[in-house]
């Protein structure tokens, strides 16, 4: 299915990735993806090597992954939940990391990450491991009008979110049902498991009760970033810190409730069900603690 978005020259369109035949390159939207610098290094990603470019933005990083200090935690729930034939659905995806992990457990991949830095190497790294799948540069949101990205740390850093002022950058976006026309066009058969992350810096307040019509839709295993302290942050000018602080709070249960049909856990305690009282610690710090929970597939 085309999008509206697709030859806005500020995002650059979408890459659907495939093996060109008798090489390792990708091709996009039929063509032959234009030759790249393979300035990559091997990096151990969980129990997987795969190939990636370490730029300015993204080197400390892998570095981090290369020494094993990365997310232990997220790459227990990606061997719990992944096996060959799923779907793999990266919100967020930045440079690609979980994409990349994904597809070396099997899965097929729809990828979207709206900065254009990001994006880039996102494209870079898929291309250099021959991952199958799809690569979006757009933002998932309410509707196709697209966003306003802020950057507080520079282009293609893992923080770039919609929360912000002064001067941003457009971007474009997706629909919650058009991210569900291209899952159902990607499993390959009715019972193929669907795995979605989803680290979108705070617009997942945005989003609301669409990301869990999406978890119910396909019957997925989710892993949800939240960031309340976004929203603590934008409050507390006008409403002062305890206000801000409650108000957090409540949208983090709002955006929580409608996945009770399903177990939700801490991503870094999985056998402890979150409850409010579990929630209620990570407002008692001195500012909001951003959090990730593992949801099951409903029952």
């Amino acid at each position: 299915m085309d999008l509206p978005f697709r030859s806005a020259a500020v995002v650059g369109g979408s890459a659907r990735f495939v093996k060109a035949q008798g090489e390792g390159s990708l091709v996009q939207d039929g063509t032959a993806a234009p030759a790249i610098a393979r300035n990559t290094r091997a990096v151990r990603l969980g129990d997987s090597v795969v190939e990636v470019v370490a730029t300015d933005a993204s080197a400390v990083y892998w570095r981090s992954v290369a020494e094993g200090r990365w997310e232990p935690a997220t790459l227990r729930f990606m061997a719990r939940a992944m096996q060959p034939g799923s779907v793999f659905v990266d919100v967020g995806a930045w440079v690609g990391p979980l994409s990349l992990l994904a597809a070396r457990m099997g899965a097929r991949i729809i990828a979207l990450e709206p900065d254009p830095a990001a994006f880039a190497e996102l494209k870079t790294n898929l291309d250099a491991n021959g991952v199958v799948g799809e690569a979006l540069n757009a933002a998932l949101h309410t509707g196709p009008e697209g966003i306003t990205l802020y950057a507080p740390g520079g282009a293609g850093r893992s923080v770039s979110t919609s929360f912000g002022a002064g001067d941003g950058i457009a971007a474009a976006s997706m629909s919650v049902d058009d991210l569900s026309v291209r899952i159902r066009g990607a499993r390959p058969h009715a019972d193929a498991p669907v795995i979605i992350k989803i680290d979108i810096e705070g617009h997942e307040f945005v989003l609301g009760d669409n990301l869990a019509a999406l978890w119910r839709e396909h019957a997925a295993a989710l892993h949800l970033s939240l960031h309340p302290r976004a929203i603590w942050e934008a409050a507390r000018p006008r409403m002062g810190d305890l206000r801000a602080r409650r108000a957090a709070f409540d949208a983090t249960m709002r955006l929580l409730a409608p996945f009770r049909a399903g177990a939700i856990r801490l991503s870094n305690a999985p056998f402890a069900p979150v409850t409010p009282m579990v929630l209620f610690q990570a407002f008692r710090t001195p500012r909001p603690k951003n959090f990730t929970v593992e949801i099951g597939r409903p029952r």
